[in-house]
């Protein structure tokens, strides 16, 4: 009976012994992670940042670089759309002067070749009309008839 209550004191002497220890290692390991953190937040030194601050401002800089690419990229595309629409306007609009002016130029106006020559050398226009208007009167009635010329 007495080895039994002395078994059993060496037992509990043992488990408080066992949990002293391990309360010891939870706390060493829990002024570590506490050691850990506290240095990962708080500055060194007065001129240098903590690693949080230099995370915080990586992301920071990451984040206003893509938010700035992203806008830069839209307002770029609505500048392209704009300029492009700008242009179909202005060939539109020549195209339709040129017709008005003289059909026969505003017909040869809306073929693609020579839209495209029109536009890379403007001064043929100038010149195809100074033609077109050299061949032309007045007529009876207040318009303008092309003369024919004849060959004798």
């Amino acid at each position: 009976m007495l080895t039994a209550i002395l078994t059993g004191v060496l037992v509990f002497l043992g488990n408080i012994l066992i949990l002293l220890i391990v309360k010891r290692q939870l706390d060493r390991q829990k002024s570590d992670i506490f050691m850990s953190l506290s240095s990962y937040f708080t500055r060194k030194e007065k001129e240098t940042p903590s690693d949080f601050e230099l995370q915080a401002e990586a992301i920071a800089q990451l984040f206003a670089s893509r938010t700035a690419n992203s806008i830069k990229t839209t307002v770029m595309g609505m500048n392209s759309v704009q300029s492009k629409n700008n242009a179909k306007l202005d060939q539109a609009l020549s195209s339709d002067l040129i017709g008005i002016q003289n059909p026969l130029l505003g017909f040869l106006s809306q073929l693609p070749q020579t839209r495209s020559l029109l536009k890379k050398q403007p001064g043929i226009l100038d010149f195809a009309m100074s033609v077109m208007n050299k061949n032309k009167i007045p007529g009876d009635n207040g318009k303008e008839e092309i003369l024919i010329q004849e060959n004798m």
